[in-house]
C-alpha cells in the first residue's frame, strides 16, 4: 500500500510544511568572487608577521540517481559562501607571527567543528552568526592566552584579525558581513 503521511505531525522546526514543498532557490550560487592574496615583511622587520586565508564554503547536492519526477527536486543544488580572513601579528611583539597563524587556524578549526553552518541570511539567521563569531573570537583570543601562558616566550604576544564572508545575493542586506578582532593580544599577569 501507499505510505500516507499525516502532514499536521510533521515536525520540520524552522520550515513551514508550504516552503517543504518546493526545493530552495540556490540563491548564493550566483555570486562569484576573485581573490588574491600576498604578504610582504616590509621594510621595518625582518619575519612576517602576518597571515590569511580564503576559502570557498558551501553545502552542495548533485542527485545521482532517482525515480522522483524531474521538478520535484533539483538534480544540482548550491548555496556557496566566500570566507576571507587577514591576521597581523602585532610588530615587535613576542610571537606576533605565532599569534596571527595560530588565531586563523583556531578559527577555521572551530568552524569546522559546528554542524550546522549558517548559509542563508535573514534576521534571525544573521544574529545567530553574530552570535556564533563573537563566540569564536572568544575562544580564539582564550587559545591565545592559554598558548602564551604554557609558553613564556610568548608572554604578549598579539594579533589583529580581520575576517569578511559572502553569502547569498548581493541584494540581501545581510549577504555580506566583516568583523574585527582589533586586537586579540594574550597577556599572562
Amino acid at each position: 500500500g501507499a505510505l500516507m503521511i499525516d502532514r499536521s505531525e510533521m515536525d520540520t522546526g524552522e520550515f513551514s510544511l508550504s516552503q517543504l514543498d518546493l526545493p530552495p532557490e540556490a540563491t548564493s550560487s550566483g555570486v562569484r568572487i576573485d581573490a588574491a592574496a600576498l604578504s610582504d615583511t616590509g621594510h621595518v622587520r625582518a619575519q612576517n608577521e602576518d597571515h590569511y586565508f580564503v576559502a570557498r564554503v558551501g553545502r552542495h547536492v548533485t542527485t545521482m540517481i532517482t525515480n522522483i519526477p524531474s521538478g520535484d527536486v533539483p538534480s544540482q543544488f548550491g548555496e556557496t559562501g566566500y570566507l576571507m580572513v587577514v591576521a597581523d601579528g602585532m610588530g615587535g611583539r613576542a610571537g606576533g607571527e605565532v599569534a596571527s597563524r595560530l588565531a586563523i587556524a583556531t578559527l577555521i578549526n572551530i568552524t569546522l567543528h559546528v554542524p550546522d553552518w549558517i548559509l542563508r541570511l535573514d534576521d534571525e539567521h544573521a544574529q545567530k552568526l553574530m552570535e556564533r563569531t563573537a563566540a569564536r573570537l572568544r575562544q580564539v583570543h582564550d587559545t591565545l592566552k592559554e598558548k602564551a601562558r604554557l609558553d613564556p616566550r610568548l608572554t604578549g604576544m598579539g594579533t589583529t584579525m580581520t575576517a569578511a564572508f559572502s553569502l547569498g545575493q548581493l541584494s540581501n542586506p545581510y549577504a555580506r558581513a566583516r568583523t574585527n578582532c582589533a586586537s586579540c593580544r594574550a597577556k599572562v599577569s
